[in-house]
């Protein structure tokens, strides 16, 4: 038995274990340790590719209900699930923190930003979906439009945010009318349990709310099913293109993709180095860098170059990582471990290709050991004195705490360093310069570009784009309620 209890799929308004002995009984387990804590086991669960066909058919009878109430009926619902969540919040809190090894402090960010977040989708949903009427007084009709919902979604969730990413999608869909299907990391079970738990306190009707345990191959099984009209993944490329596979027989099935992202922070000649270190630390190593927002390159102005490096290095080397309950300092952690050991690998592969490519290694990352045997690394900072447009270090997603330092002396070079990779998710521009400024805005190709402001900032009242490889031109965020939907007209002559 592990630290927490897995009560299997989630279908007709319960959970479903699979059998594990008898002849139908279940072969497939997961098995998930602490990864602050590698002796810890948290739980074991089952997966059973023979409740798909179940699952679906469990979101197919509850959208048949679900998409004729009211967006008053469903927000109603949906301000219960809000109240269930704020009844829960210190599980869910600790869930996190053992589950993905979020430090304490980040665990209980993100809950209270996944609590506050519904207020915000609703509040777009009743601007967004409501019912316009329009009129023609010269033609004598009037036109109404109304948005109807898509059909089942599919929700394929990643680790690093296991409670926010899973809930804003599944109330985005459901605020939509949409029935919903959760498939979450096979990182983070046990939270996405809490929240299925709390969906089902508050009182959907049967089959509106749906939870399947597994890897990559059910997800692609799912996606096939021509009953899933909608699939929302967030998640890398590599998956993302399985899935488009998956779905390419389908021409109906609406698929918005988020994807990696490698993400540039700008530092120009006018920044007062002192003030925007926390902002740099924190966007580059927040979430041990596990984060599709961090900053993974810094592009920093010639003039400046000298004090921040010095002052960087610094603050990195300052830096607390370990377990985020049971830490040996007097210090709460500011980083955690790594999700696992093949991390915690690919990390270390990175580290040795930088130094492969000739890049200078200011601060080695290395494995870390603690009290607690877990998947601990220490953050790293590399440097190079120009853009290495064939570098395959600078333009890979590594997902963990590492940063390369650029320097640039005119404007269009540190342009040139924010889109040289395939990426287009976010980039950051500490500066007050009004020019610099619209050259950002107008010249890089990511979709969120802020002004003083790091990578990993969010408003939930703006919708997440990205370009190039990091998405299908869908939009996250308050935006994924546009995916769940679409409109319908209807004239009327009088």
């Amino acid at each position: 038995m592990g630290k927490f209890t897995i009560h299997g799929n989630y279908y007709n308004n319960c959970f479903n274990l699979p059998p594990t002995t008898g002849p139908d009984a279940c072969d497939i387990f997961i098995e998930k340790t602490c990864p602050a804590d590698i002796q810890t086991t948290l739980w074991k669960a089952p997966v059973s590719l023979n409740d798909l066909d179940a699952i679906v058919e469990s979101a197919v009878k509850g959208i048949s209900s679900w998409r004729k109430t009211t967006l008053e009926d469903r927000i109603a619902i949906i301000e219960r699930y809000k109240n269930e969540l704020s009844i829960i919040k210190n599980e869910l809190i600790e869930a996190i923190c053992y589950e993905v090894g979020k430090p304490k402090w980040s665990a209980n960010i993100e809950v209270d930003k996944t609590i506050a977040h519904i207020s915000v989708l609703i509040d777009y949903a009743k601007r967004r979906i409501s019912p316009a009427t329009i009129h023609n007084d010269d033609q004598k009709y009037a036109g109404t439009i109304s948005y109807k919902p898509i059909g089942p979604v599919l929700i394929i969730s990643p680790f690093d945010y296991p409670c926010q990413i899973p809930s804003n999608r599944i109330v985005s869909a459901l605020l939509g009318g949409n029935s919903v299907i959760l498939k979450p990391s096979e990182q983070s079970v046990y939270t996405s349990q809490l929240i299925i738990s709390a969906l089902h306190r508050a009182g959907f009707p049967n089959g509106v709310i749906n939870m399947v345990i597994g890897g990559e191959e059910v997800g692609k099984r799912l996606v096939k099913y021509k009953e899933i009209i909608g699939v929302l993944f967030i998640g890398s490329n590599e998956t993302g293109g399985h899935l488009l596979d998956s779905a390419s027989s389908r021409i109906n099935k609406m698929l918005s993709l988020e994807l990696s992202g490698k993400n540039t922070t700008i530092l120009h000649k006018d920044c007062n180095v002192d003030s925007i270190l926390d902002a740099v630390i924190h966007s580059c190593y927040a979430c041990s860098g596990q984060d599709c927002l961090s900053t993974a390159i810094v592009a920093i102005h010639k003039n400046i170059e000298d004090e921040f490096i010095t002052k960087f290095h610094q603050r990195s080397k300052e830096i607390v990582v370990d377990h985020p309950f049971e830490f040996e300092s007097g210090n709460e952690p500011f980083m955690g471990p790594l999700i696992n050991e093949q991390a915690v690998k690919t990390y270390l592969l990175f580290i040795g290709m930088a130094k492969r490519e000739g890049i200078t290694e200011i601060m080695r990352g290395k494995q870390l050991e603690r009290k607690k045997r877990g998947h601990y690394v220490s953050p790293s900072i590399h440097y190079t004195k120009k853009l290495i447009p064939q570098s395959l270090f600078l333009g890979s997603e590594i997902l963990s705490p590492n940063c390369t330092i650029i320097p640039y002396q005119e404007a269009e070079e540190a342009i040139n360093i924010a889109n040289s990779t395939e990426f287009g998710l976010a980039t950051s521009l500490f500066s007050n310069a009004k020019e610099m400024q619209e050259i950002c805005l107008r010249d890089i190709h990511t979709g969120s570009i802020n002004f003083n402001v790091p990578t990993t900032t969010l408003d939930p009242r703006f919708p997440i784009g990205s370009l190039k490889n990091s998405s299908n031109f869908r939009t996250g965020g308050i935006g994924t309620l546009d995916s769940c939907v679409f409109p319908v007209s209807n004239l009327s002559r009088y």
